[in-house]
């Protein structure tokens, strides 16, 4: 700027104050478009407490401390601890004392970057309501904003092979990987902040990986959002027909993501205002920025990553290189020897992994059962398999140990469907009803809740709901049933292609082709 003349520094310092400001009302366009909008007509069933604004509000924002955990075979996995504000380094003396009290505890564990690096143009700056920082946790933002306000920690982790993380993913949710979630619940319940009470879970690959490690135990309750179960039949060949579309473009998304770089929109089909948090306001992953030494209790597993001599960024680009061998979904997608869902996949340590091996199974249902976890899953019309991985699981708990509630989403209740509706934004509150689950089952808070400006507020507890909740489409309604899915009376109806009338029909085409 400086060899620039007068009038170009005056024009380029237009082109930054333009940026800035577009940045400031973006930060606010995406929460607040929707209340000018006409919306769906999923209104939710239950009564949803005002919440905090996400562009201010009284809350207050919360601690982070970041940190890398060892797991048993040496890896390391980059983990961000949020705490309410006070509970961090400015009430140490308290927590040495002992005399903070320890909070129930999300533990939150995704491949998606557990937080991601703010651009130069946005660090100085309130986002999203996030005040400045360097770090923005864009997969957990509700997560954090909807929590840690209300007396939770909230712990999210980069799992192996992945983000800030070490170590490689030879293949997607095998062994090793599912140790690692019984390490890391184990290492956060003996945390001073922790109180013993741990719920888990989140919106599709986060849910699946919440089910796999609340079935080894140290979990109390599960929020299962969107998550298919069945990997071969739920999302990579259902019907045994290879989803060479999705797998694509997800796997172009994961690639992308693991390898630290901007996630191209593979048919452009990621959302506009998603594209351009990413690709002005973020930079990638966040690195670990070592905050957290004084207040972990085992200081065994902290120590072994100080004194290293490199800097975060360093530390950054030596697990990203790791994750460069990372198993490929979309060459296996096509290869003719990975057809059945017993065929080898890969080979781990001379061992042949097939589709058997990776996602939710029967044994995951009996974990879950074993260790009594209490499971709320959330499932779409418009969502791949999620309804018939929510119902599996729901049919074979039970109503005593499960909830569910099914309704016209796509993934991620990012859009509703419905013949009559004004808009596809929908109305229901994913996050203030995952949040009134475990108030419920991790702070026993199932009649009342306790909202900081607004005092108590009454209502029936999810205990006392049907056990599945189920939106009707056309009539715009919620039904409910009193144990599993589908209702009893439901008809099943199989559809075929029919080509000569263009559509769908009852009845097979009986002229002897293939089309």
């Amino acid at each position: 700027v400086a060899e620039r003349t007068a009038g170009e520094s005056r024009s380029f310092r237009r082109f930054v104050a333009g940026w800035v400001a577009a940045v400031g009302l973006v930060a606010c366009w995406g929460t607040t478009r929707g209340a000018q909008q006409a919306a769906c007509s999923d209104a939710p069933f239950f009564k949803v407490p005002p919440g905090a604004s996400f562009c201010g509000g009284a809350n207050l924002p919360p601690v982070r401390h970041s940190l890398y955990v060892p797991m048993s075979d040496g890896v390391g996995l980059a983990v961000d601890i949020f705490l309410p504000n006070g509970w961090g380094t400015t009430n140490l003396q308290q927590w040495k004392l002992g005399g903070a009290e320890p909070l129930p505890t999300f533990l939150h564990l995704t491949r998606y970057h557990r937080s991601n690096k703010r651009s130069w143009l946005t660090r100085f700056f309130f986002l999203f309501g996030d005040p400045p920082s360097d770090v923005l946790s864009v997969r957990s933002l509700h997560y954090i904003n909807m929590f840690v306000p209300s007396g939770y920690a909230f712990v999210t982790v980069d799992v192996r092979g992945t983000g800030a993380s070490f170590g490689s993913r030879p293949l997607d949710l095998i062994e090793r990987e599912i140790l690692d979630f019984k390490e890391i619940s184990e290492w956060v319940k003996e945390q001073r902040f922790c109180n013993g009470r741990i719920g888990t879970g989140g919106i599709s690959y986060d849910g699946i990986t919440g089910a796999l490690m609340a079935a080894q135990g140290n979990i109390d309750a599960a929020a299962l959002l969107f998550a298919p179960g069945d990997i071969y039949e739920d999302i990579a060949a259902p019907g045994g027909v290879p989803c060479t579309g999705f797998v694509d473009m997800y796997g172009q998304f994961t690639t992308a993501s693991e390898n630290n770089e901007p996630v191209l929109d593979v048919d452009n089909e990621l959302p506009g205002a998603y594209k351009l948090v990413m690709g002005v306001m973020l930079d990638g992953v966040a690195p670990v920025d070592n905050h957290a030494e004084w207040w972990i209790d085992d200081q065994d597993f902290y120590q072994s990553y100080l004194g290293l001599g490199r800097s975060p960024e360093q530390e950054l680009a030596a697990a990203v290189k790791e994750h460069r061998g990372n198993f490929d979904m979309k060459a296996a997608i096509r290869n003719p020897a990975i057809a059945a869902k017993d065929d080898t996949i890969v080979e781990v340590d001379g061992k042949g992994l097939t589709f058997h091996d990776v996602g939710i199974s029967t044994k995951t249902f009996d974990g879950l059962r074993e260790h009594k976890v209490k499971v709320y899953s959330v499932a779409g019309y418009f969502d791949s398999g999620s309804i018939r991985s929510a119902a599996r699981l729901h049919n074979y708990l039970g109503p005593q140990q499960s909830k569910l509630t099914i309704g016209p989403w796509s993934h991620g209740c990012r859009a509703c469907y419905t013949p009559s509706a004004a808009s596809t934004v929908p109305q229901y509150e994913l996050f203030a009803d995952v949040k009134r689950f475990f108030d419920c089952e991790l702070k026993g808070e199932c009649g009342v809740t306790h909202h900081p400006e607004n005092g108590t507020i009454n209502n029936p507890g999810m205990r006392t709901e049907a056990p599945v909740h189920y939106f009707v489409s056309g009539l715009d309604e919620w039904r409910t049933t009193a144990d599993a899915w589908p209702p009893a009376g439901a008809v099943s109806r199989a559809y075929t292609l029919a080509s000569s009338r263009g559509g769908l029909s009852l009845t097979r085409e009986t002229d002897g082709t293939d089309k």
